[in-house]
């Protein structure tokens, strides 16, 4: 049996970096448990870095959907479901630790105001890349 994910989905981008983001976090749970990172940095870290790739990952997907609504929907379900993952795994991860919790709550909302960003300039994009062709079509029939 091949199995076979589509990154074109949201769900499916949420799932391969959520499994990925786990797998890294335990890592470096190993370095919290030997005693080089006291507060539990790294992991808020690595929350925060798989985060923004989800963001960047999911705002270029976006040029090759055929269906622009429903993968704006899923895109938004998704990226609030992989905040709630990430931050819940990184929070799970440093219990009893003094996390810096005022620090991530900035970094988490630049992190948002990218995924925004990033949505809205590749929206543009598609609609000036349709606009073209559409153009281009009238021209050479």
């Amino acid at each position: 049996m091949k199995l076979k994910l589509n990154y074109e989905e949201p769900f499916s981008q949420l799932a391969f970096l959520g499994l990925a983001c786990l797998l890294v976090q335990l890592c470096a749970l190993a370095l919290l448990m030997q005693g080089e990172d006291p507060y539990g940095e790294s992991i808020w870290i690595i929350s925060a870095t798989f985060l923004l790739l989800f963001a960047f990952l999911n705002a270029t997907m976006q040029l090759k959907t055929a269906n622009l609504q429903r993968y704006l929907t899923r895109s938004l379900y998704g990226f609030i479901l992989m905040v709630l993952l990430t931050a819940g795994l990184a929070w799970g991860l440093t219990v009893g630790q003094e996390s810096p919790t005022d620090m991530m709550r900035s970094i988490y909302m630049v992190i948002l105001l990218c995924y925004v960003i990033f949505l809205v300039i590749v929206f543009l994009m598609r609609k000036i890349m349709d606009y073209a062709q559409r153009q281009d079509q009238e021209f050479n029939p």
